[in-house]
């Protein structure tokens, strides 16, 4: 059974790591979007894009995404696969989950498991997030993610 997690106060610090480090073991991609990818993106939006290249899967054009379907436009969702260098990565990139936003950066930090399911969604520039796990996965968090694990709070 999936249950969903929310954070008790935005992700930062060691909960941050925690969840960056839990995302990429637990998951098999990452996600995140630039909004109107027609347009350039900026530079602080390109430099972060240009770091996270080695672990580029792909890039698709959609309206959808874990937490978002756009009425208005298609986004690009880059999706990264993941391993510990990753979460090295975004970690030095972004200091806290909701600065993941446009215009500094990339916005809605996701993780996904490999059958498709979402693991984290976020959608920053509201400052929402929640991670689904099942009872294998929060015991694999209570174990190994004392910090993350103090902070989310069961949705009731």
């Amino acid at each position: 059974m999936t249950r969903c997690y929310l954070f008790g106060s935005p992700p930062t610090g060691p909960v941050y790591l925690d969840l960056l480090e839990l995302g990429c073991r637990l998951a098999k991609d990452a996600l995140l979007v630039v909004a109107e990818p027609w347009r350039e993106p900026g530079q602080a939006i390109s430099e972060k894009l240009a770091a996270l290249q080695p672990f580029l899967v792909d890039v698709a054009q959609s309206r959808e995404w874990p937490g978002t379907v756009s009425l208005v436009h298609e986004s690009a969702v880059y999706r990264y696969r993941t391993c510990p260098a990753l979460a090295i990565t975004l970690a030095s990139l972004r200091p806290a989950l909701f600065d993941w936003q446009h215009p500094d950066a990339p916005e809605d930090l996701c993780f996904v498991r490999a059958d498709g399911r979402p693991l984290l969604v976020t959608t920053s520039h509201e400052c929402d997030a929640y991670l689904l796990l099942d009872d294998t996965e929060r015991a694999v968090l209570d174990t190994d993610f004392p910090a993350l694990a103090a902070a989310l709070v069961l949705e009731r």
